[in-house]
């Protein structure tokens, strides 16, 4: 049998100025925004994984691929409000990485990101030529047959600061509630990379957390604690999976040095 390989790429953030934004993409404001230095910095990484990649018999992007309006921020750090024109500039994005699939599938993000409904994720998921859900193109959760396992993928999981592990042990156990257990549960929205497999009653289970393409914001610094909530790895997973088992090849690059205050004399 030979080797299938499953992409995913979650947690893009496009639109906020943390998160990659292609240079030359319209803004509603009839302009353009230059891309910060970290912006470059992330739009170089996408670059070189779109070219680095193998052929994929299938993409999943994994939900909030834009920002979305950040009401509880007043738009702040953002360096496009619309979310018209932040679907926009995510399809330029992801375009040369959905071209390197035979499928693509997307999926809902959270409603503060993505919006009510995820109406910008149905027009970017329908851009993409991706796999239909009845009369909705974004899937909120997808349970797909692929290549002889049984995949649970969907966007949301629990965040934990520590022992991130048990978070995605945790999501292995919901699925085995369900009357098919899952071989591959998939969740985003935590932002960090992890890959854990178990085995269970001779039943072998995988699950994995995929990365985010967004750097340290103003939320992640201050939220909770200093940087508890900073990634050190950004970018994207592809599973591999042959003869039944599951093997990952992480693409993933550093996060930026950060920007650290300097101790003032008072």
């Amino acid at each position: 049998m030979r080797i299938r390989r499953v992409g995913l790429l979650g947690d893009l953030h496009t639109g906020s100025a943390f998160a990659p934004w292609p240079a030359g993409a319209e803004l509603s404001c009839g302009g353009t925004h230059q891309p910060n230095v970290g912006q470059s910095y992330l739009n170089e990484r996408m670059g070189e994984i779109a070219a680095a990649l193998p052929p994929l018999d299938v993409i999943v992007f994994t939900g909030d691929l834009i920002d979305g309006q950040m009401p509880k921020d007043r738009g702040r750090y953002l360096v496009e409000i619309d979310p018209q024109f932040q679907a926009r500039a995510a399809y330029e994005l992801v375009r040369p990485i959905a071209q390197r699939a035979t499928v693509v599938y997307v999926l809902e993000g959270t409603e503060y990101h993505d919006s009510d409904g995820s109406m910008w994720m149905e027009w970017l998921a329908r851009e993409l030529g991706a796999v239909a859900k009845d009369q909705h193109v974004a899937w909120d959760w997808l349970l797909a047959d692929m290549f002889g396992l049984k995949w649970d993928l969907a966007h949301k999981q629990s965040i934990m600061i520590r022992y991130k592990s048990t978070a995605m042990e945790r999501e292995m156990q919901f699925s085995s509630m369900l009357s098919e257990t899952a071989d591959v549960i998939v969740r985003s929205h935590a932002h960090f990379y992890g890959f854990v497999q178990l085995a269970t009653d001779g039943i072998v289970q995988t699950s994995v957390s995929t990365p985010a393409w967004k750097m340290q914001g103003h939320y992640e610094r201050t939220s909770l604690s200093p940087n508890r909530l900073y990634s050190s790895k950004l970018g994207m997973v592809v599973l591999e999976v042959e003869d039944g088992n599951v093997i990952p090849r992480p693409f993933l690059f550093p996060h930026p040095p950060l920007r650290r205050s300097v101790y003032v004399t008072a």
